[in-house]
């Protein structure tokens, strides 16, 4: 009945429901070219490490506009989840200062440059207050969590207590919001980069790839 009241207000303006169904038809196919554009683009250039992608900055500077900004919003979404995607104009923002190789964050990732590829990963300070398990929504941790102990992010005391980290060839800003495991203000473990620890931690979260759709 609504959808009869909508088409009767809009027949005074030519547009009847075979124009609408061109109309979606069109726009379904323009977006179905836009994921693939976004898809060949991306093909071979992007890295997932501990829950963070990694992707060469000449092919992230040469996508065109629009599929660099569908490439970053599904980036967001893969790293910090949320219930909306931010604003197209804040995305572009967000591409323009990567591309200028500055570092920028935008709804709870951080991206910036470092030893030749373009990283993106959570943001530290959105997963400061972040406890439990699931961690951040993201990361199921498994193994012998005993009472008196709490999962939260690993931060700069759970790295500082990790002399070897720098070893693992990672950057910084991508061990920080990773989950660990805490009794009071020592640190248990730190499942993803100890591969020897009793506890593993699970990302709940499909390939990459795969949720480019």
């Amino acid at each position: 009945m609504k959808a009869r009241r909508a088409l009767d207000c809009l027949a005074p303006l030519g547009i009847d429901a075979e124009t609408l169904s061109a109309v979606a038809h069109n726009l379904a196919m323009e977006n179905g070219l836009l994921r693939q554009a976004v898809r060949e683009a991306l093909d071979g250039k992007v890295d997932e490490v501990l829950g963070s992608l990694a992707i060469d900055p000449r092919a992230f500077r040469r996508m065109r506009a629009e599929v660099q900004r569908r490439f970053l919003t599904a980036a967001i979404g893969w790293i910090a989840g949320g219930d909306y995607a931010p604003r197209a104009d804040a995305v572009r923002a967000f591409g323009i200062a990567l591309a200028e190789g500055r570092t920028h964050t935008l709804a709870g990732v951080i991206g910036w440059t470092w030893k030749g590829g373009l990283w993106l990963a959570r943001e530290p300070q959105a997963v400061k207050e972040a406890t439990g398990n699931p961690f951040d929504g993201r990361w199921r941790i498994g193994g012998p969590v005993e009472e008196g102990q709490e999962i939260r992010a690993l931060g700069e005391d759970g790295l500082n207590a990790l002399p070897d980290w720098r070893d693992l060839g990672f950057p910084r800003r991508a061990l920080l919001a990773l989950p660990a495991v805490w009794e009071g203000e020592n640190l248990v473990s730190a499942p993803l980069l100890e591969p020897e620890s009793p506890y593993n931690a699970t990302l709940l979260r499909p390939r990459f790839d795969n949720w480019l759709g």
